[in-house]
C-alpha cells in the first residue's frame, strides 16, 4: 500500500449523525488499531467503536471532535493515517469540499458516502440546500444528484443525507459541499479604448 504516514484527512460532521472513517491501506479491515490523540492510552470515547476495521461514530457527539489515528501493521513496519473530526451542532455539517460552476451548466453533485452505501442496508437519500430540502432533477442510487442549469441563486451549501437502519435504529449520515458560482465578468474581454485628448495621445492598455 501507499505510505500515508503523517497525512491528515479532515471530516466535518454534525452532532447526532452517523460517521464512518476508513483507513486507506490495503486490507484495512484486518489488524487495524484505532486510537484518539490526547486520550489515555489512546482509548476511544464512548459511542465510538471499531467494526470490520472501520471507525464508527454511533452517532457523532460534540465531545468526539479531535484527531483519530489508524495504524496498520505490515511485515515492513506500521503505517499510520490521521483523521481530523470537527463537529458542528447544526443539522447540516460544514462543507467538506468546494465545487465551482458557471451559469447555465447542468451540474451533478456527488454524495461521496461510499462506506455508508457499502453497508447494503435499507436506505433513503435526501439532499438539502442551505439546510432546506430540495427536489433534484435526477437522483442516482449512489446519491449523485443532477441540478437544473445553474443560476446565481444556486450557490450555497448542499448536504447529502442518507438514512440507514442499523441495530434496529435509524441513523442519518450527512456530508456537505459548498457550491460557488464562477465570476463571469472576468471572462468578458473588453476592447482597448484609445482616447485622444487635446495635444497628446494616451494609449489605454487592456485590463487597465
Amino acid at each position: 500500500g501507499r505510505n500515508h504516514s503523517g497525512e491528515t484527512e479532515t471530516h466535518h460532521a454534525s452532532a447526532g449523525r452517523l460517521l464512518l472513517l476508513k483507513c486507506h491501506f490495503r486490507h484495512a479491515h484486518t489488524n487495524v488499531t484505532w486510537s484518539r490523540a490526547g486520550s489515555q492510552n489512546g482509548s476511544l470515547p464512548s459511542g465510538v467503536e471499531v467494526r470490520d476495521g472501520l471507525l464508527w461514530f454511533l452517532p457523532v457527539q460534540t465531545s468526539h471532535a479531535g484527531t483519530y489515528t489508524c495504524e496498520k501493521r505490515y511485515k515492513t513496519g506500521p503505517l499510520k493515517m490521521n483523521f481530523g473530526v470537527s463537529v458542528s451542532s447544526g443539522e447540516c455539517p460544514d462543507p467538506s469540499e468546494n465545487i465551482s460552476t458557471s451559469r447555465g451548466v447542468i451540474l451533478g453533485l456527488p454524495c461521496k458516502q461510499r462506506e455508508i452505501f457499502r453497508l447494503n442496508n435499507r436506505r433513503s437519500i435526501r439532499w438539502m440546500k442551505d439546510c432546506r430540502l430540495i427536489e433534484p432533477m435526477s437522483l442516482k442510487e449512489d446519491g449523485y444528484m443532477r441540478l437544473h442549469p445553474a443560476s446565481e441563486e444556486d450557490a450555497g451549501n448542499y448536504t447529502c443525507l442518507v438514512n440507514v437502519s442499523l441495530d434496529g435504529r435509524t441513523y442519518t449520515a450527512a456530508r456537505s459541499i459548498q457550491l460557488t458560482m464562477k465570476d463571469i465578468t472576468r471572462v468578458i474581454i473588453t476592447e482597448p479604448m484609445v482616447l485622444f485628448p487635446r495635444g497628446q495621445v494616451v494609449l489605454v492598455e487592456v485590463g487597465k
